[in-house]
This record gives structure tokens, C-alpha cells and sequence, in this order.
């Protein structure tokens, strides 16, 4: 029985395109499975559209008891500026300003439902098992305290300036239209660098 490669994170964690039948990639072409494929392992991808941090969290909660001895995690660190607000999947960017200015929300959810729980439940989790952490977000410094830190493709950990990991180049590009989520080639890429930092080749 193989082990399993868990991924937790949003759209950038599957293999989204706008340009697509039902918005996806076919799940082989998605960084995930290659990656699995590589490992030997199954692969099990909990990541959604538009998953916050605390989504992203609430995902490790639901699934962290399947996870076995053996098995590894790849975990995004979601966006600092997405908030969705529980249970109703509100974006709270997309709320009136004056419910946002004074911060009250940004500093709940990086409060009590940021680094502090996720420091309980994740990182002070207990199993002995090997979790990645990547971020596409430019500022590592509340998580600074995560082990085992997957570097972009070009060695970086600071990503945000370009918006993704990636040369523009493997963004998806249709009919002059932009979609910035890995092309093909930007899965292939993206699985053969994570590989390689999982092995230490």
C-alpha cells in the first residue's frame, strides 16, 4: 500500500485554468499528482478556489487523522489579504470599506484564527510526519517559524513581486487573455523543483 502526498491550499495548489472545461487542468497534468508520481506516492489534493487561511486550516482539521506515518504534507500559506468570512464564503474584500478600515477583521483572523492556532494545530501537531511549507505571498515573517521551507523554482522565498513563482512565461495565456496560474509547463517545473528539494537531489 502506497503512502500518500497531501496538499493543502488554494487555487494555485490545484491545477486551476479559467480558460477550461469546469475551470481544471486533468488532474495529471496538476503539480500535485506529478509530483506524487515521482515520490511513488498517492496524492490526495484538499486544495480549493479561493481557499483563505483559515479554510486552508480548516481543511488540515478535517483530514489530519487520515494522515499515517510515512505520508507527507505540502502546505500553503494562504494569502495575507483574503478573508472569507465563516460560515457564509463572503470575501471580505469584496465588503463595504468602512467595515474594513479599522482592521478589526484582518486582526481576528490573524489573531485567534491566524499564526496562534495555526502554531497549535500544525506546526505543534506531534506526528511524526515531514511537512512542507510553501508561501506565494511575499512576507514569510509570522511564519517564519515553519520548518522545511519549499523554495520557488528560481531559489527564492520572497515571490510576490512577479505575483507567482514563476516566469510570466509559464502563466496561462489565452486569445491575449491572462490567467495567473501555472501553465503545463509551469506544473512540470514546479514538481520537479519540489521534488528535488523533498529528495535533497
Amino acid at each position: 500500500m502506497k503512502n500518500t502526498l497531501w496538499i493543502f491550499g488554494d487555487s494555485l495548489a490545484t491545477g486551476y485554468n479559467s480558460f477550461v472545461p469546469n475551470c481544471l487542468y486533468p488532474k495529471e497534468i496538476w503539480w500535485s499528482h506529478q509530483l506524487a508520481e515521482k515520490l511513488g506516492m498517492d496524492c490526495i489534493n484538499t486544495a480549493g478556489s479561493g481557499n483563505d487561511r483559515f479554510q486552508i486550516l480548516t481543511k488540515w482539521l478535517t483530514n489530519w487523522n487520515d494522515i499515517k506515518e510515512g505520508d507527507i504534507v505540502i502546505y500553503q500559506i494562504g494569502f495575507k489579504d483574503r478573508y472569507n468570512l465563516q460560515p457564509l464564503n463572503i470575501n471580505a474584500l469584496d465588503l463595504p470599506y468602512e467595515l474594513m478600515k479599522d482592521k478589526k477583521l484582518e486582526n481576528y483572523y490573524d489573531g485567534e484564527y491566524g499564526f496562534s492556532l495555526f502554531n497549535k494545530v500544525v506546526l505543534g501537531w506531534g506526528k511524526n510526519i515531514k511537512i512542507y511549507f510553501w508561501n506565494v505571498y511575499e512576507d514569510w515573517s509570522e511564519y517564519e517559524a515553519c520548518p522545511n521551507k519549499l523554495l520557488s523554482p528560481n531559489g527564492n522565498k520572497s515571490l510576490w513581486e512577479k505575483y507567482l513563482w514563476l516566469d510570466e512565461s509559464l502563466w496561462i495565456f489565452q486569445d491575449g487573455r491572462e490567467d495567473r496560474h501555472f501553465n503545463e509547463t509551469g506544473h512540470s517545473i514546479i514538481a520537479e523543483s519540489f521534488y528535488k528539494q523533498i529528495t535533497n537531489e
